[in-house]
């Protein structure tokens, strides 16, 4: 693996790196269509997570644990002979590259692109369409205009074995001999994707990405424009990049300008290729080194805020942030679902009081006449929100939410921010959007709730606990109560999507009895 691209998410095969809210392996699936088997080979020290276990069990995908010190031809010999039985034809796509168009129909072939970028590339050589040879640089000189994109079709297993045991570790030699003993043909793609760099991973994972977002998002000329018929909202969110004070201006994404779209307001940031940290978190495999930098950065950008403090006559924020729309959205959701606000409840076995209960347990438990805590607020401090540099070793924030009861302003309640980084670092909130969990209700009030193995999850809610900003603690009374009630107010926004909603419901259930044992 890329060592620079390491560095960002740590060490873990290109096959299983993020693409938007998905693994690549993923993405290869869907393009690779319907192959009878399908195989994935991973370094025999790579222990995948049980999630991840499960999705290539449920995508038919069979890993192949293959030794490290191997070479490419060694692996892809290593990984033949470990197949237990008989194949008579293989394709092949190299775990750091995806091809949106690849032909299903063509025996014998070798995908090849135009090379546009000096990375060590296998040159492709051929002659009226057919592969003559597979040559790698001995130098930084392209001899030929297009290089080996990562695809690769055999018809003749024999012969593709016998090129790999004489190429003594040599892939591209292998690919000659087996080009000189059998046809094949030269593929021409257009859409390749290589995610075996860092620059080449961030400039593809931005195609990949921006294919997939909402007709809201949209990338153009290295640039984010969103926009949106929420005119109010979208307005006070370009505001708050506007307004923030220039000490803060380093941790958020640039702003360059407002832009209407089909009729709807639209504001333009300029585009971060930083994955955020809800990526790293649920995909990433960074240990604690790392992520006791990241969570300094955050707390870095959260000291900047504090050093601006609220007008002394704004309203207190955390009477609309929390209480009146905790009680609103909550009660909206009760309507939408029928789900009785009312009713005793259970999570793992313990019970709990009702919805409607916990909400007012939890408001009541938060202190609003802190002006100690109003000052500069980003309001949606959320992991997915939160873009992490690792070689300046800081953060960019997105989306703010700036404004109060539809009142644009900069300002709030520290402890708002604090609990939205919260529910992200600790609370599970990007595992159940990500959808690395397990919810089951075996009846309408009882619930059960996992979440895939976090190595990292753990240790985060300890670091936290002990960690301070300029104003509070990151975890107080009031912080851990607000991001239960975080849970409960999101509901109705996830009218679509009942598995999730009911995942944020049993979450709260399971953030409440924490609560209680720390805040008794």
């Amino acid at each position: 693996m890329d060592q620079e691209i390491a560095a960002e998410f740590g060490r873990m095969p290109p096959a299983f790196l993020p693409i938007g809210s998905k693994r690549l392996y993923e993405l290869q699936r869907e393009v690779l269509g319907e192959p009878t088997t399908l195989y994935l080979s991973i370094p025999e020290r790579f222990h995948p997570t049980e999630a991840d276990n499960e999705a290539l069990e449920r995508l038919g995908i069979t890993l192949i644990a293959v030794p490290e010190s191997l070479s490419l031809a060694e692996s892809v010999l290593f990984a033949l002979n470990s197949i237990d039985y008989h194949i008579t034809s293989l394709k092949i796509l190299h775990g750091d590259t995806l091809i949106q168009d690849i032909p299903s129909t063509v025996d014998d072939a070798f995908s090849v692109t135009n090379a546009n970028v000096g990375y060590k590339w296998a040159d492709v050589f051929s002659r009226d369409g057919l592969v003559e040879s597979v040559e790698m640089p001995a130098d930084d000189q392209r001899r030929s205009s297009e290089v080996a994109s990562g695809y690769f079709s055999f018809s003749r297993i024999n012969v593709l074995l016998k090129a790999l045991t004489q190429a003594r570790g040599h892939f591209a030699t292998a690919l000659t001999s087996y080009a000189r003993a059998v046809p094949v043909q030269l593929l021409r793609v257009d859409e390749w994707y290589d995610f075996g760099h860092l620059q080449t991973f961030y400039e593809s994972r931005r195609k990949i990405t921006t294919a997939r977002w909402f007709n809201e998002i949209q990338v153009k000329d290295h640039c984010v424009l969103k926009s949106s018929e929420d005119e109010l909202k979208l307005r006070a969110e370009a505001a708050w990049f506007q307004s923030v004070p220039l000490k803060i201006k380093p941790y958020t994404a640039r702003f360059i300008g407002t832009e209407s779209v089909e009729h709807k307001f639209g504001y333009m940031t300029e585009f971060e290729q930083s994955p955020s940290l809800a990526e790293l978190l649920v995909f990433g495999v960074l240990q604690q080194s790392a992520w006791t930098r990241i969570i300094s950065c955050c707390i870095e950008f959260l000291d900047a805020c504090s050093s601006f403090s609220a007008p002394r006559d704004m309203p207190e924020p955390l009477d609309r942030l929390v209480q009146a729309k905790t009680f609103e959205r909550l009660e909206a959701f009760g309507k939408q679902s029928r789900f009785e606000l009312d009713a005793p409840l259970s999570i793992n076995g313990f019970p709990v009081p009702s919805l409607r209960s916990i909400a007012r347990e939890m408001v009541e438990q938060i202190s609003k006449e802190g002006q100690e805590f109003r000052c500069v607020m980003h309001g949606d401090f959320c992991f997915s929100n939160i873009l992490y540099d690792a070689r300046k070793q800081r953060i960019r924030v997105i989306d703010p939410r700036g404004h109060l009861d539809g009142i644009q302003t900069i300002y709030g309640d520290q402890r708002y921010d604090l609990a939205k980084l919260i529910h992200s670092a600790i609370g599970g909130y990007d595992s159940i959007i990500f959808g690395r969990f397990k919810c089951t209700w075996r009846d309408s009030y009882s619930a059960e709730l996992t979440f895939a193995d976090s190595h990292i999850t753990s240790w985060l809610a300890s670091e936290l606990s002990a960690l301070d900003t300029k104003l509070c603690k990151v975890r107080t009374r009031a912080s851990n109560a607000i991001m239960v009630t975080l849970f409960l107010s999101m509901l109705p926004l996830h009218r679509d999507r009942p598995d999730r909603q009911m995942a944020f419901i049993a979450n709260a259930l399971r953030l409440y009895l924490e609560h209680k044992e720390i805040y008794p």
